[in-house]
């Protein structure tokens, strides 16, 4: 029974007869052993099993979250306290509402054996105030999704390691954040923070992509095949890979979506130091900054049919040649864009060391009130900034 449950046999009702009841007086797995006695003796037992649906408590109902999960039926809320919880679950089909203390405080840890917490039959979930960290797998070594949908709120992905998304893996599904972290992930192959693939969608607010890495292959904050990545008041920095280090946009039907993004710091050896664009996918960057990013070029598109677009975006800084386009490139003054302003954000260092940068801007940036005038204002009522504190969204801490 659950621990908070105060039921005793004296509460089943019925009991001496072929129609036993109770009234559960908490959410979570009973377990009732049923015996019949027919005047000669007593038959082995029956034991049926009982999920009742409802909030359940970590560790108060069950020592770990695994238990709590078997414990719970579709429509149940775990709800975890703060502290390390040894994870490696399998929602199997549950739809469920995942809740911790904090990202900061509830950390579910997969001790380098398998993926954090998998959703692979098209699962509804709800992921709120967790870190999960020290995953491995072939995909997904934080969290893997096929065919589902997640809602998260308040969520690290955080030095988990996959051959395809180290962070994060979705496959046919679909993930809306706000306050989403990608920390310190690696891939293998690809997507050292993420990989979307099969039609997938990611959507994220007021979120960060950091010092993730792909050690043979593209994408270090993340690959996207198929599918389409918005990203609206994002940071993405100090992220590796061969080629698109940032961002790696590949195959028909992919499109990424920039509003209000900074990309500081990423570093590549061959292409695409911030994004690289292949194989008819669309790509848009507005109300944007990529500055300081590192690489034989920092914006690659391998094709002019592909659709590129950059407007109200100011990038500077950047190792030469900043662009390497098949098609036009952005021109200074045109469409809102800056090539050669100084972002002068509060204190950022070419360190490798994410944890020390402070993204905001400088009252003397370029970048300040320089959005696109027809866009949201930023929260104190005066002209859109540039970069991931820009705009109606603008005032979140990383």
């Amino acid at each position: 029974m659950p621990g908070r449950s105060t039921l005793t046999d004296a509460d089943l009702a019925g009991a001496a007869t072929a129609t036993v009841s109770f009234v559960p007086d908490t959410a979570g797995r009973y377990l009732l052993r049923l015996v019949t006695d027919d005047g000669v003796g007593f038959s082995p037992p029956d034991t049926a099993e009982v999920l009742v649906v409802g909030e359940i408590l970590v560790p108060e109902d069950y020592p770990t979250v695994g238990a709590a999960l078997d414990a719970a039926g579709t429509g149940s809320t775990i709800d975890i306290g703060a502290g390390t919880f040894d994870a490696r679950l399998d929602l199997e089909g549950k739809d469920l509402v995942i809740r911790g203390a904090g990202a900061g405080l509830t950390l579910l840890d997969g001790a380098g054996l398998a993926p954090v917490l998998r959703a692979n039959h098209g699962e509804t979930v709800t992921l709120e105030g967790l870190t999960l960290t020290h995953g491995l797998g072939g995909r997904g070594g934080g969290l893997w999704v096929d065919g589902g949908t997640v809602t998260a709120t308040d969520l690290t992905l955080a030095e988990n390691v996959a051959c395809e998304g180290g962070g994060l893996y979705l496959d046919t599904a679909d993930l809306v954040g706000d306050g989403v972290q990608l920390v310190a992930n690696r891939g293998g192959n690809w997507g050292g923070g993420a990989t979307l693939a099969g039609g997938s969608s990611l959507d994220l607010v007021r979120s960060t992509m950091l010092g993730n890495r792909v050690g043979a292959g593209p994408g270090g904050g993340a690959r996207v095949d198929g599918s389409n990545l918005i990203l609206t008041n994002v940071i993405v920095a100090d992220n590796f890979a061969e080629t698109g280090a940032g961002l790696y946009l590949n195959a028909a039907g992919t499109s990424g979506t920039l509003d209000h993004v900074t990309m500081v710091h990423n570093d590549t050896p061959i292409a695409g130091a911030a994004v690289y664009v292949s194989s008819s996918a669309d790509f848009t960057l507005h109300d944007s900054i990529v500055a300081y990013n590192h690489g034989p070029s920092t914006l690659y598109e391998s094709s002019a049919a592909f659709g590129f677009l950059q407007t109200w975006s100011l990038v500077s800084g950047n190792d030469d040649p900043a662009y390497d386009l098949a098609g036009t490139e952005p021109v200074d003054g045109v469409d809102g864009n800056d090539l050669d302003g100084d972002p002068a954000f509060t204190a950022v260092s070419d360190d490798g060391d994410w944890t020390n940068d402070d993204w905001t801007l400088d009252p003397a940036s370029d970048a300040v009130d320089a959005g696109d005038p027809l866009g949201t204002l930023d929260p104190d009522g005066s002209a859109p900034d540039l970069g991931a504190f820009g705009g109606d969204l603008g005032d979140w801490t990383p």
